[in-house]
């Protein structure tokens, strides 16, 4: 929250400045000649226009980024770069310079940006980051002389060069904004890969503590990379740092390593891990999260963490049997006697498609006939047939070899 507010009061100050700078920056224009004269169809206004408007923006964000940023090689680097730019405009805005010497000033200043290690080293494709590896350095110089001509290429009407570029910060601004924080699942990536911590450092343009607890966090929360595709930059950044980003006070944060361990003990599942929480939350007079939002922020944590592994299964080619944890009660409907029922529980690991029987006792015979009646309700055979260490199917079971029982 504290870095959101950050970020919207330096938009705000640039804006302003911008706003401040811009009719200075016009008188100037009309004292230097930096005016375009219509005298093509290719313009649209019918009177002088001045040219040099880049040089507020320019401006606006040097002091902006002298204010709010910390100051390092990248960014003085940005700024030398675009001073280089910002002069080179100005200067053919008055004297009409030969294209190819603009051309070759304008790579000159992206090479320089490169060479001090301004580089797009990985892109993001729809959450796939992708290492360019030696290709980093042209695209990043055809990157930066492209992006430069494209808007000096639209500047024949008053306004447009302006208006695309707004739309354009913009439409980065909500891409930004809509990824969230992606620092620390860059750093995750780039750790796996050996990147040392001055590589890492230059990518990413984050301090050597922040990289460290980064790393540091994962390892002590077994997270590594790569993250499960469902895995958005939010859930990682609350499992890494939880309440870090939250404002004061909303929901209680399950104990998703307390959840993880009780799921293992017989008769546990999450709607009673639910309730438990529930029941903790109403002792601190807090809220707690609805049982869909408790079980798909366990599910998250645990791909994470990797507390869980998926496993792959084919349609139809296995079928797993067990005998389903405690006695069902069932109850006569006349006389309202109990009787304990076995849960014979049979299931297609694929689809998860499932047949359940309720049998009196868990006796070799009932064991074969609820198989019988499995395959029967299934419309088939599979080829696997997996069952638990039970002992009515299961005679032997050593280090060694596993005896089947000889019916089964």
């Amino acid at each position: 929250m504290t870095q959101t507010i950050f970020g919207i009061v330096a938009i705000v100050c640039a804006a302003l400045l911008a706003y401040t700078m811009t009719p200075i920056v016009r008188v100037l224009a009309f004292k230097i000649g930096a005016v375009d004269v219509p005298l093509d169809n290719r313009r649209m206004h019918t009177k002088p226009i001045p040219r040099i408007g880049g040089l507020a923006i320019y401006l606006s964000f040097l002091i902006t980024t002298l204010l709010f940023c910390n100051i390092d090689k990248q960014l003085v680097t940005i700024w030398i770069g675009g001073a280089v730019l910002v002069i080179l405009g100005t200067i053919d805005d008055i004297y009409r310079l030969n294209a190819w010497l603009k051309l070759v000033i304008q790579l000159a200043a992206a090479g320089f940006a490169v060479w001090n290690g301004c580089v797009i080293d990985h892109i993001n494709l729809g959450g796939v980051y992708v290492h360019l590896g030696y290709l980093s350095i042209p695209l990043t110089v055809l990157w930066i002389a492209g992006l430069t001509n494209a808007i000096n290429f639209i500047d024949g009407l008053d306004g447009l060069a302006c208006g695309v570029s707004a739309i354009s910060s913009l439409s980065l601004m909500i891409v930004v904004l809509l990824n969230g924080d992606i620092v620390s699942t860059v750093i995750l990536h780039l750790t796996s890969e050996g990147r040392s911590q001055r590589q890492i450092e230059s990518s990413v343009h984050s301090s050597h503590q922040t990289i460290s607890e980064v790393q540091k966090t994962a390892r002590e929360k077994h997270i590594q990379w790569p993250l499960d595709e469902s895995v958005t930059n939010e859930m990682l950044r609350d499992i890494l740092f939880p309440g870090r980003f939250i404002a004061a006070a909303t929901h209680p944060e399950p104990d998703y390593l307390l959840i993880h361990t009780e799921l293992a003990k017989p008769n546990t599942n999450l709607t009673l891990l639910w309730k438990e929480y529930c029941d903790r939350c109403t002792a601190l007079e807090k809220t707690p999260y609805m049982y869909s939002q408790f079980c798909d922020k366990y599910r998250a944590w645990a791909k994470i963490t990797k507390a869980t592994m998926r496993i792959q299964h084919k349609p139809g080619d296995a079928m797993q049997v067990d005998w389903a944890g405690s006695t069902i009660p069932i109850y006569d409907p006349i006389t309202g006697d109990e009787t304990k029922a076995y849960l014979f529980v049979a299931v297609l690991p694929c689809s998860c498609y499932t047949y359940a029987e309720a049998c009196e006792d868990m006796k070799l015979e009932s064991w074969l006939y609820c198989h019988v009646h499995a395959y029967r309700y299934f419309g088939g055979v599979t080829r696997l047939l997996v069952p638990d260490n039970l002992k009515t199917g299961v005679t032997k079971n050593t280090r060694y070899e596993t005896v089947l029982n000889r019916s089964y």
